[in-house]
């Protein structure tokens, strides 16, 4: 600090030099907590003598400045404490008395105690214990036009304790009285390196009170100065606003940057795909609430032959344990340009063990606390939140049973809601929907695996055609081992983990192989299976197949023994593929026909926003017109073929006329339009596709049909 050599000033001249009637009066409503403090009046218990009758007592923490006039601090029973009458604040000062105490304070020549290094002084005007109002150095105080002046920021600098805007030599602008700080930003990140949010730490620094907040970049601007008016001591100059947008704005520019990843699963961090949890130790902070948690000592290879001791039946082995490294491999599928569809439905009367070795083998985060997992008696409401949650994991939902249950509406609505559920997770195109506005509008999608627990109905669900169907045996699980990995909650999550490690050191091989592989083993597969669903679950399977293989021997599992694992395996997938085709077989043909349709309007056809717009345009296949929709009839037939052609089913083999579809979409959802036509019920009209051409078109109840895709099948009955 720059020092001056002044003349100094004694302590009576000090005093005349300053105006009592105004400081007192402004001092006597400095303080913030004033029960807490001594009054003038107490005598002290101890003085203490000035150490130089002709040296000033100045007090300084942060940028506020307290001069005593008449005299030295007193020591008292809880530290040291200030009479409010003895101290001014340096700027309430006239000129010449503070042109004297500054040049007192330059020179070296004033009694200054820090607050800084004094955190048990109480005083009026300053906070109290702890409360660091500033982390800078003291800046120097000098007197006069722009000098002293400690800049913040390109055209704003501190003076006083006050804030000022600066424009060369021109004569700074106040614009309030404290502090502002932006010291941080932190960026949230979310999966495929998506920014969900980012948020400035914003400080506001008075001389009476401290508060610091985080606010989203969005709204910084906006609540900035509402924040500042919140502090109290802080007092904002008359048109101050856009000076302190503009300041706060500036001090980003040098605030440090920091992110964080907030969500679980894999993740590109440089050139590397890292598979992100809060147990993971990295440079980078991670903030996901979710662990992958594993036992030390414990042998990978130990841990598999145990678990497929848990199955008496060896053919459930297949299928149950593949798809528990089904999420994890998920991304790496995706990564191939191949994106998996496969659903596990765990079939089972009660006491087949089916949910209790679902929570074994299916829970990846967290498995050392206490958590209930779904029910499909749940609502809609509740596990669409969850499922939007599911990243690179499994998402288990239990106690799907419509046997079970009396009231036929209740089964409807449990029938409905699995369908719902197995589309989003298992349907192989984009789901699309068309708002009022004919905007397509796209679905989010879950990137992991879903696992169904429950019983299947003897009339068969349509939604069977998505799922691979285990169907558990009354004695198909063994207690006993199954009650190992129950008292011990993060064996198998142990094992995940690290079969996490491996498949991130040899992520680019797995996508190779993958990609390269994926078209002959479809081939290969069309001759077992009838199917496309069924060669696509097969195929899946297969691959994570070879990949833990490969991991089992660098685990150190010998060959022969691995190559045993793999034919085992892979027979049991094969046996419950086909017994799922058997169960599809049986499905009721109306049903399937009207899921069809459904999906057909839902993810295949595009519709304009009117009917001007349908007519300038052949790329449309229907048009919306308030709250009816017009879809031609020829693109929906070829929508529905397209469904159907993935479960290797024609409306011909179905024995179905294209003439009964509406009257069945009617009755059974409300979808269709209801025009009367004499007695009868007109579901088909004709509609113009151009000036001079006519096509037959099905009317569609648009409002129904939103619900239905918003909300849905359980709240259109």
């Amino acid at each position: 600090m720059e020092k001056t050599r002044d003349k100094l000033i004694g302590r009576e001249e000090m005093q005349q030099a300053v105006s009592f009637k105004e400081s007192c009066d402004a001092r006597e409503c400095v303080s913030f907590d004033s029960s807490k403090m001594r009054k003038y009046s107490e005598k002290p218990s101890e003085e203490v003598p000035d150490e130089s009758e002709d040296k000033v007592n100045v007090v300084i923490d942060g940028e506020i400045a307290l001069v005593d006039l008449m005299e030295p601090l007193v020591p008292r029973d809880r530290g040291f404490v200030i009479p409010m009458r003895q101290y001014v604040p340096l700027d309430q000062l006239e000129p010449s008395a503070r042109a004297a105490v500054i040049s007192q304070i330059n020179a070296g020549q004033a009694n200054v105690v820090e607050g800084k290094d004094k955190p048990e002084l109480v005083m009026y005007g300053l906070r109290k214990r702890n409360a660091c109002l500033a982390s800078h150095d003291i800046p120097c105080i000098t007197e006069g036009g722009n000098q002293g002046l400690e800049f913040v920021a390109p055209n704003y600098a501190l003076r006083g304790g006050v804030t000022y805007f600066v424009d060369g030599d021109k004569k700074p602008i106040p614009i309030f009285r404290g502090r502002l700080f932006c010291n941080r930003i932190q960026r949230q990140i979310e999966r495929d390196g998506k920014i969900r949010s980012v948020q400035w730490e914003i400080k506001v620094v008075s001389a009476s009170e401290f508060k610091c907040c985080w606010l989203d970049d969005h709204k910084v601007s906006k609540e900035i100065v509402g924040l500042m008016r919140s502090v109290r001591g802080i007092t904002i100059e008359k048109g101050s606003d856009n000076f302190i947008r503009n300041l706060v704005s500036l001090l980003a520019e040098k605030a440090e940057e920091k992110t964080v990843y907030v969500e679980a699963g894999w993740q590109k961090i440089g050139d590397k795909f890292l598979f992100l949890h809060d147990l993971r130790s990295e440079k980078f902070q991670i903030n996901t609430q979710k662990r992958v948690c594993e036992v030390r000592g414990e042998d990978c290879c130990d841990i598999f032959r145990r678990a497929l001791e848990m199955f008496d039946d060896k053919n459930l082995a297949g299928p149950m344990l593949l798809y528990s490294l089904y999420g994890v491999m998920y991304f790496l599928f995706e990564q191939a340009g191949y994106r998996p569809t496969t659903i596990l439905f765990i079939s089972g009367k009660t006491g087949s063990l089916k949910t209790s070795v679902s929570k074994v083998l299916y829970r990846m985060w967290n498995t050392e606390e206490d958590e209930e997992i779904m029910s499909f008696q749940s609502t809609s409401a509740s596990i669409e939140p969850m499922i939007k949650e599911c990243c690179d994991s499994i998402f288990l939902i239990d106690d799907y049973c419509v046997n079970a249950v009396n009231d036929t509406s209740v089964k409807r609505s449990m029938a409905k809601n699995l369908d719902v559920f197995l589309r989003y997770f298992g349907d192989s195109v984009s789901k699309k929907k068309s708002n009022l506005a004919g905007e397509l509008i796209s679905a989010p999608r879950p990137r992991g695996g879903a696992v169904v627990t429950g019983e299947v109905s003897s009339n068969g669900e349509s939604s069977l055609l998505r799922t691979l169907t285990v169907c558990i045996p009354q004695e198909g699980i063994n207690g006993k081992v199954l009650a190992v990995f129950q008292r011990n909650r993060n064996l198998w999550s142990t094992f995940l983990g690290n079969f996490v490690r491996f498949c991130e050191v040899h992520f680019g091989q797995i996508v190779d192989q993958i990609r390269n592989d994926f078209e002959s083993l479809r081939q290969a597969a069309e001759a077992k299976f009838e199917a496309r669903r069924s060669v696509d679950h097969w195929v899946e399977l297969y691959e994570i197949n070879m990949v833990l293989l490969r991991f089992l021997l660098v685990q150190g599992m010998k060959q022969e023994e691995v190559e045993d694992i793999g034919e085992i395996l892979l027979h049991g997938v094969e046996v419950h593929i086909q017994n799922s085709e058997k169960l599809a077989q049986q499905e009721d043909p109306k049903k399937v026909l009207l899921d069809a349709v459904i999906e057909a309007i839902r993810s295949h056809l595009h519709f304009a926003s009117s009917r001007q717009e349908f007519m300038l345009s052949e790329e449309y296949d229907g048009y919306v017109c308030d709250t009816k929709g017009y879809v031609l009839k020829a693109p929906l037939i070829n929508g529905v073929n397209t469904v159907l052609h993935l479960e290797n089913l024609s409306v011909e083999k179905l024995n179905f006329s294209w003439r009964i579809i509406p009257k069945i979409m009617y009755e059974q959802y409300g979808l269709f339009g209801r025009m009367k036509n004499g007695s009868d019920f007109c579901y088909v009209t004709y509609i113009n596709v151009s000036q001079s051409k006519r096509e037959r078109a099905f009317v569609i109840n648009w409002e129904k049909l939103q619900d239905y895709s918003d909300k849905g099948e359980e709240e259109m009955v």
